[in-house]
């Protein structure tokens, strides 16, 4: 009898290790994909979050096309913030989903224009009179032809984007402390150049909203079901950091403080990047943590899965994002002044500083993985 206990438990103890070694060998499998399915639900409320944003957008520019006074014109404005905010909380899955060579999503050189070169579409103060809205003798005829044809992806002369949007309805930021002063008679109907940037501002618009259209939701869970376990997690660390790293960090916090150069900070036009971190921050809360949002509260999310790799990473990630929470709301508003201040610069390499934590953690734990 003792000899049939012993040989129970010898089985056991087997069973346990080989369960442990199963898990290794099928590369996290089973958390895998518990984190496919809090990821797809929260992937899914921000895509139809922008979606609906973007809708407003271009159904309010179409109003203010139709009757361009300055209470459309205003609203307009607000639901360019309001998709634009959106969009940044979305980009990340971009990230993540870049080496997924099943997964088709938007072309980012159709929808961002980062530096850009404003005179290239219209008059400025230095290049008066010049850009496409202007020249009525080289482009007789504004169309979307016309824009698609002009838009050079990866170069600063785009015609196409919300950096183009955000331009348009702000105009040049010449003086720091004060966003674009573009006014909504720039649009009315007294001259053939204020009609043509109208139509200029609604058919980019249009253009943009048909950007996200192709693209489902259906066909991108299906992909993510069929990807491979190890894969998968490690293009959503991958796709986390880069975001962290590139948006955030790079061009987000040194850009302009290297410079100090008021073009260099993310909404150039709007003056409101001070808004657009706190809605960066809140999207790498969201892929760790989940999101109140959405009702997932027995859900695997990635912390999970970072606490399982590593504690100690993980409480350093943890502190920094709710240190950089703090941070984001002492940055200066607006944001070009903070730049130049050097009260304002320390708040932004503090915040910095939380971010590259973060990052590093996360490589850390990707590193453990052995991804």
């Amino acid at each position: 009898m003792k000899f049939r206990n012993l040989v129970y438990i010898s089985f056991f103890i087997l069973l346990v290790v080989s369960c442990r070694k199963t898990n290794e060998e099928t590369n996290w499998t089973w958390e895998s994909t518990e984190l496919k399915y809090s990821f797809l639900s929260h992937y899914r409320h921000q895509f139809e979050m922008h979606e609906h944003r973007l809708d407003s957008l271009k159904i309010n520019v179409e109003l203010f096309d139709q009757i361009p006074i300055i209470t459309r014109f205003n609203i307009a404005r607000e639901s360019w913030k309001s998709a634009w905010q959106s969009y940044l909380e979305l980009k990340p899955y971009k990230y993540i989903f870049e080496n997924m060579t099943g997964v088709n999503d938007f072309d980012i050189s159709r929808v961002e224009s980062p530096g850009l070169n404003y005179a290239y579409l219209d008059s400025t103060a230095v290049s008066p009179n010049t850009g496409i809205i202007m020249d009525q003798v080289t482009y007789p005829i504004i169309d979307l032809n016309v824009i698609n044809s002009l838009h050079n992806p990866g170069t600063v002369n785009s015609t196409l984007g919300y950096q183009v949007l955000e331009f348009l309805l702000w105009g040049e930021d010449n003086v720091s402390q004060v966003g674009g002063t573009r006014a909504h008679f720039e649009f009315i109907s007294t001259s053939q150049t204020n009609i043509r940037r109208r139509t200029f501002l609604n058919l980019v618009t249009a253009q943009l909203y048909q950007e996200f259209q192709p693209y489902s939701y259906t066909s991108i869970e299906s992909e993510i079901f069929t990807t491979e376990s190890k894969e998968f997690i490690d293009n959503v660390l991958k796709g986390l950091i880069k975001y962290i790293d590139i948006d955030i960090i790079q061009q987000g916090l040194d850009k302009p403080l290297d410079s100090q150069d008021i073009e260099d900070e993310i909404s150039r036009f709007s003056d409101n990047t001070k808004q657009d971190i706190h809605y960066m921050l809140k999207s790498v809360a969201s892929l760790i943590n989940g999101s109140d949002e959405i009702d997932a509260a027995h859900e695997f999310f990635l912390k999970d899965l970072l606490r399982k790799v590593n504690t100690d990473d993980y409480s350093d990630i943890m502190d920094a994002l709710a240190q950089a929470k703090v941070l984001s709301q002492g940055l200066w508003d607006p944001f070009d002044t903070g730049i130049i201040d050097p009260n304002g610069r320390t708040v932004m390499i503090e915040l910095r500083d939380q971010m590259k934590i973060i990052s590093d953690r996360i490589k850390s734990i990707r590193s453990q993985m052995v991804l």
